[in-house]
């Protein structure tokens, strides 16, 4: 996560350093980022069955804090053997898509739902400006 995000400069030594070495010893799945500008958009967590222990959950609640303060939209996903595209817009873009109709990975994805997400697909994850 050191690589995506940074302690604040206006800490105290000791409380930059602990947060510092939190942070560097976190990972994230995957960081999706402008094609053009590469500023980062989003990321992403698989969470498979390991996520639900209590110091796992522990962690995840400090990476998404510690994501949500700088600004960066972490979405998390149900770890699988497999994806279909479909599956996926439906986390990132789920006001838009019926998660419940995307657990059969073969559905099709209707018109309305490639005509939402083509118009703005950045509106609903980009965090706000600061």
């Amino acid at each position: 996560m050191e690589d995506i995000i940074e302690v604040n400069s206006g800490l105290e030594k000791k409380e930059a350093y602990g947060y510092r070495s939190r942070i560097k010893s976190r990972h994230i799945d995957f960081v999706i980022c402008d094609r053009d500008t590469l500023e980062i958009l989003m990321c992403i967590e698989l969470d498979d069955r390991s996520h639900n222990t209590k110091k796992a959950k522990e962690a995840d609640a400090f990476k998404d804090k510690a994501l949500k303060d700088a600004g960066v939209t972490l979405i998390r996903i149900p770890a699988s053997s497999a994806y279909s595209d479909t599956y996926i817009k439906g986390y990132i873009f789920e006001d838009v898509v019926n998660l419940d109709e995307l657990a059969d990975v073969s559905a099709p994805v209707s018109e309305s739902i490639t005509a939402s997400i083509t118009e703005d697909p950045h509106a609903r994850w980009r965090p706000p400006p600061s």
